[in-house]
């Protein structure tokens, strides 16, 4: 259990490590529209396991550019049209990046492994679902050295280090005294965790400007 939660801190710290900015000059501000949802009752969970439909989500609302692989249809067995993440999942599995078990089944609650990350994080980047994720994909592909052998030893990711990282790899993120508005979620609200301010950044949407290096928040909503 120790090495399971040193493991968890290294990870955590080498996603909070400054991105290799790709930014454009001209990109001196923006709007950022939130990725990661809550549940009903009120919370956001961070240190809960995510799931492969929470991830589908994740990168679904992360998409960059458009591209005719992102299929409105699916055919698992296990995920029907009413389900709230169908259009995310069919939208993976059109681009290749999270695609069903066996027997046509996608199995939408099963946890997320760091080896199973670090997979689909590589067929982002090394695929046609490249052009759908831009930025995201060439930031993992200069960082991977530094992250993907810590992550792949995880057997689960939780919702906090998942958004961290895609904070980091789509160059994402502010401390919390960079951020405005109220908090959002009962079990988000301590600014001394670690993931306080990651998890703010990916479920609230906000404009922003970009200086010296930093993102702060101008407005929320």
């Amino acid at each position: 259990m120790r090495n399971g939660r040193l493991l968890a801190g290294i990870i955590a710290a080498l996603m909070l490590l400054p991105a290799i900015s790709l930014r454009a000059k001209a990109e001196e501000s923006g709007f950022h529209q939130p990725y990661l949802f809550g549940y009903p009752d009120g919370t956001i969970r961070p240190e809960a396991d995510v799931t492969r439909e929470e991830l589908a989500q994740m990168l679904f609302r992360l998409v960059e550019q458009k591209d005719e692989k992102l299929q409105t249809s699916s055919c698992f067995c296990d995920v029907t049209k009413n389900r709230w993440s169908y259009q995310a999942i069919s939208a993976a599995a059109g681009l290749g990046i999270l695609t069903g078990e066996a027997c046509g089944w996608y199995l939408p609650k099963k946890t997320v492994s760091g080896e199973a990350l670090t997979a689909v994080l590589d067929l982002i980047t090394y695929t046609d679902a490249r052009v759908c994720f831009p930025i995201l994909s060439s930031q993992w592909e200069q960082q991977r050295e530094s992250i993907a052998d810590g992550l792949a030893q995880k057997q689960t990711v939780s919702r906090a280090e998942t958004a961290a990282l895609l904070n980091k790899l789509t160059e994402r993120g502010t401390e919390a005294s960079s951020q405005m508005g109220s908090d959002l979620y009962s079990d988000n609200t301590d600014s001394s965790a670690w993931y306080y301010a990651q998890m703010r950044e990916a479920c609230v949407g906000h404009s922003w400007k970009y200086e010296n290096n930093e993102e702060y928040w101008i407005a929320v909503g």
